[in-house]
């Protein structure tokens, strides 16, 4: 199963999109992709998406993500 939504400003100018995936409704994945000047939305784009998992199931599990963990590193830690 998976959820797709889009981040926009108020100009309607889309700005990220994320994606929620599940292969048994326990496991989720997120594709959160962010341009590097906006990466502060990413902990409302994190939150966003808890909460639309916690509607479906609350004992659920985050996975890490390879990309992301790469895309934290590249634009947080250089």
């Amino acid at each position: 199963t998976e959820f797709k939504y889009v981040y926009e400003t108020d100009k309607n100018k889309i700005i990220g999109y994320l994606k929620i995936k599940t292969p048994d409704d326990k496991n989720y994945y997120l594709d959160i992709i962010l341009p590097p000047q906006y990466f502060e939305l990413y902990q409302k784009m994190l939150s966003f998406a808890v909460k639309k998992i916690v509607k479906r199931n609350k004992n659920f599990k985050l996975q890490d993500s390879l990309l992301l963990t790469l895309f934290i590193y590249i634009f947080i830690y250089k």
